[in-house]
């Protein structure tokens, strides 16, 4: 999300150039402090998301069926239908588990709901998303498309939204590298250790919501 309004890969893509401060740098009309920023989903990582949006006193909409009014409430956001959060945020980010019922949860008639200018974004899981119907959207370059996810995974070389320049993907990277490799393995090993020891687990399983659940 921070990464997006900063435009790095049209900044690297100037330096191979051999050029500077390249006018063609596209400018872009809200940043991220004050933004409306839309969640799809409640999930656990998108209320760290919540969390590490705070100091950018952003007002931020969330659809969620499963998300009652009173945790809404406790987390200081908006619940708000799925086409609301496309219709009115200047930043979207899809934060959605793999179910039968998500596939292709979002496609056409939520992506044509986006305001010009808005920043797109999938760090969740490529099925959620129609990639035939965001090609049709994204071609006229009117938003910013940000994926780590897509499906199929890896997308093809030839699949057409690898050509737009508004379209920015990157290979399911954003846990990995040694940081994210060794916080896993740090989370895993707390977890058993908190397990034997009759403690509270970190990220166990609330068997109420399974079917919820990727």
């Amino acid at each position: 999300i921070m990464m997006s309004r900063q435009w790095i890969h049209h900044a690297l893509n100037v330096r191979e150039r051999g050029l500077w401060n390249d006018r063609s740098m596209p400018k872009s009309r809200q940043g991220l402090r004050g933004a409306m920023v839309g969640l799809i989903s409640a999930s656990t990582v998108a209320r760290e998301v919540i969390g590490l949006l705070q100091p950018f006193n952003v007002h931020i909409l969330v659809y969620d069926p499963y998300l009652s009014d009173w945790d809404a409430g406790r987390l200081g956001i908006e619940k708000t239908a799925l086409d609301e959060v496309f219709k009115q945020a200047d930043f979207v980010s899809l934060h959605v588990p793999k179910l039968p019922e998500t596939y292709h949860m979002i496609g056409a008639d939520q992506l044509r709901l986006l305001k010009d200018d808005t920043v797109f974004i999938n760090t969740s899981r490529g099925s959620v998303l129609d990639h035939d119907a965001l090609y049709q959207e994204a071609k006229s370059g009117r938003f910013q498309v940000q994926l780590d996810v897509t499906d199929p995974e890896p997308l093809p070389p030839e699949h057409p939204l690898r050509k737009l320049p508004n379209v920015v993907i990157t290979p399911h990277t954003s846990g990995t590298g040694a940081y994210g490799y060794s916080e896993i393995g740090n989370t895993v090993v707390h977890a058993l250790e908190q397990y034997f020891y009759s403690k509270p687990v970190p990220g166990r399983v609330d068997l109420t919501r399974w079917a919820q659940l990727a």
